[in-house]
């Protein structure tokens, strides 16, 4: 058991993977890379020369077969004796930006198919997470004989066995960590069922979605090409938002969606990517940061119908008019999250001993529950442990939890079930309810539970660099490489390099109010431009230095026609001994 005396809070940690010479030449010589890339391929479990022809190469054929997810030729037999029989489907799905693209894949989909599709998102306030009962009573009322829950159902035991006992089938398309029981439904598709073989258990539900559309398209002779070219792009957009592992299916999967999305024919799609300025070919950071957080906006502050709408509409002006509407509501979400991260970053140094308490556990009566979540991820970064921000709701909290990779939060809240009125979600995000009486009860048996496996090592704020550089390896090649390895994102992240001792030639500060901090560094034979955005602050204390430590990505500047080499600085400091230690991942959020 873990000591719980030593959850102190530290400066921020540069946690530098070592590097492997040998290991690194072999992959290198045989890939025809740098070893500086072969060492990034290394530490993503890529070691083999096939491996990294896969890896550079994304394909259709790196896309699993979706007859082995379980369960479903069972679903695919379900949907079609409903196509066939002109039925009625109830497409429910969920309010975040992977449940949104889930649900206008299946019911553009269905409806290319001929079927009357009826679509159910829950409101967040009113409906709360999973499946709606209300939503099943009223599609059975009006006819439905079939719902196909997509990102919710797999915990949802009520509500499925509602909807047998109203008449109609239920098909369960979920990605989340199923419960000790399965729904009793006419087909659950899971990657992670515990009978499950599919190759991939992070698949999310955006990209089950798609998986279920090949499966029935091929059932019907249909061609996959299809379903891919009409439906990568919102299949991209869910697991990016989703911050899948972007790695093997996922990464091919992303890869290949984010082509079809530089030339989507959706309109309202188009409108948004317009209206953000996302041009060209997109990049899994203009999804992460730029579309899904509009897209997230209403249902994270009222009703989510209209990012679904944007994802379905033909019409123009109804696409301008709500892509406006979308970004007006996410600025007003940026201002809550401000808002809830500062209050919360009061309540730590308030009222939280570090020094004991593994997992932060905050409740607030002022704070908006659709926000919470990634304000919760904050807290993770800034505080280096695993964090839930619960709303106050009646007589409950009620709220989201994000976590580290060295914790599966979803698992830990499965121990503390007795005390929560609901929960769900996986590894590195979750949402629970709870009574207001349990609170303390609760942060006690997660901290407790936590405490059980979590070192104090890992429960400090860190910098996660994949290896030490020399400035003579940072080169236009290099850069060219690094570009190859995109779509960035978790499991396959932008590599950050390090250099350590080099010498400040100059320095100034740049931009609006002088915020950005501008450096040129030498190791005596090679100098470089380094530009830090926002970290303007850390120029007295470079001042002082003979020497800094530079932790950067590099890339190709073009300035007035001239392109030339760049380290965009991700953190500096003076020179210092640095030992390596164990590497690990962060965690991401919205912008």
């Amino acid at each position: 058991m873990a000591d719980q005396s030593c959850f102190a809070r530290e400066r921020v940690v540069w946690r530098i993977r070592p590097r492997d010479a040998g290991r690194e030449r072999l992959l290198a010589e045989a890939v025809g890379v740098s070893p500086v890339t072969a060492a990034l391929l290394v530490n993503r479990g890529v070691t083999s020369v096939e491996q990294a022809r896969a890896y550079f190469s994304p394909s259709v054929e790196q896309l699993c077969d979706p007859f082995g997810l379980p369960d479903m030729d069972s679903a695919v037999r379900l949907v079609n004796r409903a196509i066939d029989g002109r039925q009625t489907v109830l497409v429910h799905g969920d309010y975040d930006v992977d449940g949104l693209a889930a649900t206008a894949l299946l019911t553009r989909f269905l409806s290319k198919l001929g079927v009357n599709v009826q679509y159910f998102i829950p409101h967040r306030i009113h409906d709360h997470y999973g499946l709606a009962v209300r939503a099943i009573e009223r599609a059975a009322g009006e006819g439905a004989s079939l719902v196909i829950a997509v990102d919710c159902g797999i915990r949802d035991y009520e509500a499925v066995a509602r909807a047998g006992e109203l008449g109609m089938e239920a098909i369960v398309l979920d990605h989340h960590e199923p419960g000790d029981e399965l729904p009793c439904a006419g087909a659950v598709v899971d990657p992670k069922l515990a009978h499950s073989t599919y190759p991939n258990r992070e698949l999310t539900s955006a990209g089950l979605a798609l998986q279920f559309a090949r499966a029935v398209a091929r059932s019907r002779d249909l061609r996959d090409e299809y379903v891919l070219r009409a439906f990568l792009d919102l299949a991209a957009i869910g697991t990016v938002a989703d911050v899948a592992e972007l790695l093997g299916e996922n990464r091919a999967l992303v890869a290949l969606g984010l082509r079809h999305l530089a030339q989507t024919k959706k309109l309202g799609l188009r409108t948004l990517m317009n209206l953000c300025q996302v041009n060209g070919r997109p990049r899994a950071t203009d999804v992460g940061f730029r579309l899904a957080p509009r897209m997230n906006a209403p249902g994270r502050l009222a009703d989510p119908n209209p990012a679904l709408q944007l994802l379905l509409t033909e019409d123009q002006t109804e696409a301008n008019r709500t892509s406006l509407y979308l970004d007006s509501l996410n600025r007003q979400r940026q201002g809550e999250q401000s808002a809830i991260l500062d209050e919360a970053r009061a309540m730590v140094e308030r009222e939280i001993d570090l020094d004991r308490t593994p997992v932060i556990v905050l409740a607030s009566e002022a704070w908006h529950v659709g926000v919470v979540g990634i304000a919760a991820s904050q807290v993770v970064s800034m505080y280096g442990r695993p964090a839930l921000l619960l709303a106050a709701e009646g007589d409950s909290y009620r709220g989201s939890g994000r976590s580290i990779p060295e914790f599966h939060l979803a698992a830990a809240l499965d121990r503390c079930a007795d005390l929560l009125e609901r929960h769900g979600g996986h590894a590195m995000a979750v949402g629970a309810q709870l009574h207001r009486a349990r609170l303390d009860e609760f942060r006690a048996r997660l901290c407790a539970v936590a405490a059980e496996s979590l070192v104090p090592s890992e429960l400090c704020p860190s910098l996660p660099i994949e290896a030490e550089v020399q400035l003579s390896e940072v080169t236009p090649d290099l850069v060219a490489e690094l570009e190859r390895m995109e779509p960035f994102g978790q499991g396959n992240p932008e590599p950050l390099l390090v250099v350590t001792g080099v010498r400040v030639v100059d320095r100034t500060l740049v931009g609006r109010d002088a915020q950005h901090l501008k450096l040129w560094v030498t190791d005596e034979q090679h100098t470089y431009e380094c530009i830090g955005f926002g970290m303007a602050r850390l120029e007295p204390e470079l001042r002082q230095a003979d020497r800094v430590d530079l932790c950067f990505v590099p890339q190709m500047n073009d300035f007035e026609g001239y392109r030339t080499l760049q380290l965009r600085l991700h953190a500096a400091r003076p020179c210092q001994v640095v030992l390596p230690s164990p590497f690990r991942r962060g965690v991401g959020g919205e912008a």
